[in-house]
């Protein structure tokens, strides 16, 4: 709740006056907390054969003896490999909603005894795991995502056993709707981020793409570079992402005329400024923007009745830094041309608010809204060529009675 909601929070909350922010930390007990955690203990009769321990000890039993506890179990652990492998499978399959059962494990480790291992290690693992003959389920997806991006689990060993997996569903897939998800959702970018906190070594994740990029499955597969092309424009690797959305589309079509390639679009129109951000690249810049733009506005009539469209907005926050890198050194024709699709950007931006009433919970409308604000109106004034200054909401209102033909150009 906190990794989503935070940064809509403090949005909320640097707009208010008077107001002094401090995060507090619900998976660490104060002194306070401490005392009042043993009284509950003691009051419903758990303390058991330590209930003659004074209250000092209590707490230092809480503290200390706890706290240390969960790193003996994945010290016991770790040394086991099969265990080890199987840990992160239960993590992964937990985090990226893979739905895989015990049997399913079984299969993915076709030649170990699932059954046999984790029963021989059960009094480790019963506090990280539920296990049934027909289930393998972490007890909390919190500490899965915590141990999966901490320092105890190397980050070799888990992609040593996406790509494991990967391959043998890979061979298990066809006709079966649940391995295909869950191979989606192995090769997915924003999966991949989250389950690493977004700070993954590039080397790292381009090497997880190409080993499992000649599985069957993938080959075909536009999502699968549509999501390599998503983790290159991460990583700043924009020659591999070109390549590999060109690719994406090449299947797309393939899949004939009525199919929508809007989700590619989106993507691609990010590609493609930001690269032009980081390369600031001013000759082609106006040219690139206009293309994007067009990307993000283009329609796709097989999929509207079931797509809100609200994708574009999620790029179009990229507006404001195009602006900040460009603009001024842009001509008055060139300046007019950026002003008039960033108008119909927010144009679209308030049809789609006022027909939507579910926006609320998306902070890129927000962002996207502030940002063109800030393009059209905020900054007051734009130079052009000669020096002069010209509000822009002047310009804006000039530019809307040129077009009801009420003054000539």
């Amino acid at each position: 709740m906190h990794e989503n909601c935070s940064s809509i929070l403090y949005d909320t909350i640097a707009e208010m006056q008077n107001i002094n922010i401090r995060t507090l930390d619900l998976n660490r007990l104060n002194d306070a907390e401490i005392d009042e955690l043993s009284d509950i203990i003691f009051r419903y009769g758990f303390w058991g054969e330590k209930s003659h321990l004074s209250i000092e000890r209590k707490k230092d039993y809480l503290t200390k003896n706890l706290r240390s506890r969960f790193q003996d179990i994945l010290k016991n652990v770790y040394h086991d490999k099969k265990i080890v492998k199987i840990l992160i499978l239960s993590f992964v399959n937990e985090i990226l909603e893979l739905n895989l059962s015990t049997d399913d494990f079984n299969m993915i480790f076709v030649h170990d005894n699932i059954d046999r291992i984790i029963r021989k290690r059960r009094e480790d693992l019963g506090d990280l795991i539920d296990y049934t003959s027909d289930t393998i389920k972490v007890k909390s997806s919190t500490i899965s995502k915590s141990l999966i991006s901490s320092t105890v689990i190397q980050k070799d060993d888990i992609l040593e056993s996406l790509i494991q997996t990967s391959k043998r569903l890979d061979s298990l897939y066809h006709g079966n709707r649940k391995y295909t998800n869950a191979l989606k959702n192995l090769a997915s970018a924003s999966y991949l981020s989250f389950i690493f906190d977004y700070e993954l070594d590039a080397s790292f994740l381009i090497s997880y793409y190409e080993k499992i990029k000649e599985n069957s499955f993938n080959k075909k597969n536009l999502f699968f570079w549509q999501q390599y092309a998503i983790s290159c424009v991460n990583l700043k690797e924009f020659a591999r992402a070109e390549k590999y959305f060109q690719t994406s589309y090449s299947l797309a079509h393939r899949q004939g005329r009525d199919f929508s390639t809007f989700q590619i679009d989106n993507h691609y129109a990010r590609y493609l400024l930001e690269y032009q951000i980081y390369s600031r690249n001013l000759e082609k810049s106006l040219d690139v923007f206009i293309r994007a733009h067009k990307l993000l506005l283009k329609r796709h009539t097989v999929d509207d009745a079931i797509n809100d469209r609200y994708y574009q907005f999620r790029v179009a926050v990229l507006y404001k830094e195009y602006y900040d890198t460009f603009f001024d050194k842009y001509s008055d024709d060139d300046k007019k041309i950026f002003l008039d699709r960033c108008k119909e950007m927010n144009s679209n931006l308030q049809t789609y608010m006022k027909n939507n009433t579910e926006f609320e919970a998306k902070k890129y409308i927000y962002d996207c809204q502030r940002n063109l604000e800030y393009i059209l109106g905020w900054p007051n004034s734009t130079v052009f060529s000669n020096g002069e200054k010209s509000p822009l909401k002047n310009y804006l209102v000039l530019s809307k009675l040129e077009k009801t033909g009420m003054i000539a150009d």
